[in-house]
């Protein structure tokens, strides 16, 4: 037995049919344009230079979209920590006791952080290890 031309359950499945091939399509649309987006982001690297750059450099190839992302991200770090100081400003404001209360804790926080942190020959042993580890990635992959 089907269900008549005007029932819910014949409505409701022919609106998920057309949802989902709604949905496929966009799917498919957005698939062709991440391999395309791929395609152009990526040129195929030249045999003679390292994997990192040009031939001789030791820098890494920067691209503008890149820049553009570091500019965005200092922007919004800028913002945040305006946003953060207005708020501190004003929680001292309303209130003091807290707000010291909140800075000693801080002091003490900062107090560990500043024990925890490495040694200067801690730091170049590490700076070592990852530098060689950086020289033999190619052969451990």
């Amino acid at each position: 037995m089907t269900a008549p031309e005007t029932s819910p359950l014949r409505i409701a499945g022919d609106a998920r049919r057309r949802w989902s091939r709604a949905g496929l399509f966009v799917l498919a649309v957005l698939t062709a344009a991440a391999a395309g987006a791929a395609e152009q982001a990526a040129p195929p690297p030249d045999s003679a230079a390292p994997p990192g750059g040009a031939a001789g450099s030791a820098a890494p190839r920067v691209t503008p979209w890149l820049d553009e992302v570091r500019a965005q991200r200092r922007a919004w770090e800028e913002r945040r920590k305006a946003a953060r100081e207005a708020f501190e400003a004003r929680h001292r404001a309303t209130d003091p006791w807290g707000a010291a209360q909140h800075g000693a804790w801080e002091d003490e926080a900062d107090r560990r952080r500043a024990f925890i942190a490495l040694t200067d020959k801690a730091a170049d042993a590490m700076a070592r290890y990852f530098a060689e580890l950086g020289s033999n990635a190619a052969r451990l992959v």
